[in-house]
């Protein structure tokens, strides 16, 4: 109920809301600083990039779930195709055989 009261304050007093957004802003900035921060985040990306094929060898879970994923594709685009030739065959005229003596 107060973090509903305070959304409601922010909405309602310019004021505030402005005074709020520079300390965000300032958090922001003194936490996520990009010279202290981006060398690790760089380090960490190359190292992942390094070992990308070991991880995906190792993580059976993940291969089976791109396995099912896949699978299941193919099946539901089985599954639409006989739908649509099904719907085809049901929707095309009917010739009576009066019509088919007459073309003959």
């Amino acid at each position: 109920r107060a973090f509903a009261l305070d959304a409601c304050a922010l909405h309602e007093q310019s004021s505030l809301w402005e005074a709020c957004h520079t300390e965000g802003l300032r958090l922001v900035r003194s936490l996520c600083d990009e010279a202290t921060h981006l060398p690790t985040l760089r380090e960490q990306l190359v190292q992942l990039t390094a070992s990308l094929g070991s991880r995906r060898e190792s993580d059976y879970v993940g291969a089976m779930l791109w396995h099912h994923s896949a699978r299941s594709t193919e099946y539901l685009s089985r599954y639409l195709e006989c739908k649509n030739q099904l719907d085809s065959h049901r929707t095309a005229p009917l010739v009576s055989q009066e019509q088919q003596e007459g073309d003959g």
